[in-house]
């Protein structure tokens, strides 16, 4: 996704991340798949308070991305800018309401590139909303025993490929959900 994702000249392309069956995410694993990242960039930008804020935060940890790539599991979050995490917290705090993930799922159906995937429903994506509310501070998404639990789902390098999406497509992002440029 980042420049390390994408594959620009000069720099190695990240094998994609992706699931099978069902589910646009891989349960009990702190990596998040393609899909993933770019269902959170939407939600992100879908109920960014301010698109500007979302954009500078985009635009100081996107430079992060492709050390981060490199580092993958080993990536310090302490490298990261002070409030990296936050539009993640705001998302798994909000309620996620089925006209939002309506034009969630609708940008995902009509999304060409890294990420694409079909049959992304509204159930699907309350479901994985659940699983990350329930178990926010142990990863979400399963419950796996505390010894074996992965960081919180963002909480890893998959924050700057969010953030590396958001910053080098936003307006894309913000044309398939049917916003106005910001």
């Amino acid at each position: 996704v980042g420049d390390a994702l994408s594959g620009r000249s000069g720099e190695k392309l990240l094998s994609p991340i992706t699931s099978k069956g069902d589910t646009f995410f891989v349960r009990h694993h702190a990596d998040a798949t393609d899909t993933e990242v770019l269902i959170i960039a939407l939600f992100i930008v879908l109920l960014e308070p301010s698109a500007e804020d979302t954009a500078e935060w985009a635009a100081g940890l996107a430079p992060l991305a492709a050390q981060a790539a490199d580092e993958q599991a080993g990536w310090a979050t302490a490298a990261a800018p002070a409030g990296y995490y936050d539009p993640f917290q705001r998302l798994i705090d909000d309620k996620w309401h089925k006209e939002t993930c309506e034009a969630v799922k609708k940008a995902v159906d009509g999304w060409e590139g890294r990420g694409a995937r079909e049959g992304v429903t509204v159930a699907h994506l309350l479901s994985y909303h659940s699983g990350l509310n329930k178990h926010p501070d142990h990863g979400g998404l399963g419950g796996q025993p505390p010894r074996k639990r992965p960081p919180k789902r963002f909480n890893t390098w998959a924050a700057t490929r969010v953030a590396d999406l958001i910053y080098r497509r936003g307006p894309v992002l913000r044309a398939a959900l049917g916003l106005p440029p910001a």
